[in-house]
């Protein structure tokens, strides 16, 4: 198909391991390396419920109603993220890799599965048995008045 690969290391030790300072270091490499092979935009595959939980943890751990944006330019590195899947919910993923019979790739993360993202999820569950729209609502609200604080230079 004519797409680069780029494979880089991170220094984390396992010991240390830590959803946000891993996210950090993550992005990091991946954007410096975008740089270093002259790519300007990046996707992520965040959805529609990675939004809603970013919303939540962004809300309750420093208090900013700040979720995914479907497209942020990264003025630091030069780079600009789109999110291609921001509208599609995780089950309609999933259901759309089914029916291609597309394999799933799990998670290989030690933490993962005890992430401050999963109790997010957790929480999202909880508020959908007493609002039914709630996530829906909430996706809306952090697209129509989530911070902008990302967008500005």
């Amino acid at each position: 198909m004519g797409v680069g690969f780029s494979a880089v290391k991170s220094e984390q030790k396992m010991e240390k391991l830590e959803c946000y300072r891993c996210s950090r270091e993550r992005r990091r490499l991946i954007f410096s390396e975008a740089k270093r092979v002259n790519v300007e935009r990046i996707a992520f595959g965040h959805h529609r419920d990675d939004s809603n939980q970013t919303l939540i943890m962004n809300l309750l751990h420093k208090g900013e109603f700040v979720a995914n944006l479907p497209k942020v330019k990264m003025f630091d590195y030069g780079v600009t993220i789109i999110r291609p899947l921001l509208y599609i919910s995780e089950d309609e993923i999933r259901n759309f890799a089914k029916l291609y019979d597309f394999h799933r790739i799990t998670c290989q993360c030690p933490v993962g599965q005890n992430s401050m993202r999963k109790k997010s999820e957790e929480i999202m569950k909880d508020l959908e048995s007493v609002f039914p729209n709630a996530r829906k609502n909430l996706f809306s609200a952090g697209l129509n008045y989530g911070s902008d604080k990302a967008l500005k230079p």
